[in-house]
């Protein structure tokens, strides 16, 4: 006897699953999604820290370019299991009563070489394992569809974030502050003009390896240290100056680029400069770099809301507001969502998508020489 689709339903709650460039925690969204032009309703959103020990072994392994394979196996399933085993607590601790049809799990992030020798990247979190121990269907591995058709498999979100905040007459622009910064240029609902975005450079990635080296702590919180620091000109003029900034864009880029090594090569150029000060001079090089990506793209938005973990630093998002000039600046909670839930949110969409069989347009975001479906499919 043939078993029933559990995704011919009408209508699918998804659980988006990601952990960022960042490394610290595993957030989560449960998402309410039907149609075909997707309509949508978050029930709910959270996160989960990584125990400071996982944290450490996964910035480790994405840290280093020579590992070995039965670390690197070992490691995939070990984080896994400790995914499936989150999505449990979370149905258990905050999800009583709702239904889970399926899981969207976009992985840890370990190495990512768009456009090189290589071209691939790699993301870590054993799909079966979070799909036997939950008991659900996951799909993952959406960065290989877009590198399939000759995409650099990120930023993923321009396409999605179009599908869920296109509006009427406006173009948006979506600065996510993540470990990377991405950004999306969206045009208005009825433009006929593809969805823009591009990787714009560091974010919480080199701040956060900043507070942990000269504050001994995991981020500056607020960006309150930040904040009585003063913005190191000759600093700043040596990061701007790496290379991946020559690059055309749209571009990706991520720990292989300005990762912990970077920093320690800036320190070395500027050793006497203090930790406020580097901290400020971080916060500038981000805002920077969100803004490069707004100048350089062919569109400019009339408005730009910023989404993720780097919202929370109020240096860094007054040192946005300022380097943008005239481009109104907000935090995307104005549109009715959690910023720190919307990487979640779109990863859940994808995996709805997939589902549904529909393709995802990156030509305009990763340079993908056609719109494709994206992901892989678990059973549990």
């Amino acid at each position: 006897m043939s078993q029933p689709d559990p995704f011919r339903r009408a209508r699918l709650n998804v659980l988006g699953l990601n952990s960022g460039t960042s490394i610290n925690s595993l957030d989560w969204a449960l998402v309410e999604f039907g149609g075909t032009r997707p309509t949508w309703r978050v029930l709910n959103a959270g996160e989960l820290r990584f125990p400071r020990g996982r944290a450490k072994r996964l910035r480790v392994l994405a840290g280093t370019d020579v590992v070995a394979k039965s670390d690197l196996a070992a490691t995939d399933q070990e984080f896994g299991i400790w995914v499936g085993d989150a999505v449990r607590r979370i149905r258990s601790r905050h999800l009583r009563g709702r239904r889970v049809d399926l899981v969207a799990s976009h992985g840890q992030t370990v190495g990512h070489w768009p456009g090189g020798v290589i071209d691939t990247t790699l993301q870590i979190g054993d799909p079966d394992q979070i799909a036997k121990r939950a008991g659900i269907p996951v799909v993952s591995h959406f960065r290989h569809g877009d590198l399939a058709v000759g995409g650099q498999g990120a930023p993923l979100t321009p396409a999605v974030n179009r599908m869920l905040f296109g509006r009427a007459r406006r173009t948006v622009g979506i600065l996510n502050l993540g470990g990377i910064a991405n950004l999306s240029v969206i045009p208005p609902r009825s433009s006929t003009s593809r969805a823009l975005g591009t990787d714009c450079g560091p974010a919480n990635l080199l701040l956060d390896a900043a507070a942990r080296r000269w504050l001994r702590r995991p981020l500056d919180r607020g960006g309150r240290v930040a904040g009585r620091g003063t913005v190191h000109a000759g600093m700043l003029g040596t990061l701007t100056r790496h290379s991946w900034f020559r690059k055309r864009l749209p571009a990706s880029c991520g720990r292989e680029q300005f990762g912990e090594a970077f920093l320690r090569e800036v320190r070395r150029s500027h050793p006497r400069v203090p930790g406020a000060d580097v901290l400020a001079t971080l916060g500038a090089y981000s805002a920077w770099g969100g803004a490069r990506a707004v100048w350089k793209l062919s569109r400019q938005p009339d408005i730009i809301y910023l989404t993720g973990g780097g919202v929370h630093n109020a240096a860094l998002v007054t040192a946005i507001d300022q380097t943008l000039g005239a481009i109104r600046v907000a935090i995307i909670e104005e549109l009715g969502v959690d910023p720190d839930a919307l990487e979640a949110v779109s990863f859940a969409l994808l995996g709805y998508l997939m589902v549904r069989r529909r393709p995802v347009d990156l030509r305009g975001a990763t340079g993908a020489r056609r719109a494709a479906v994206l992901g892989r499919l678990v059973w549990p």
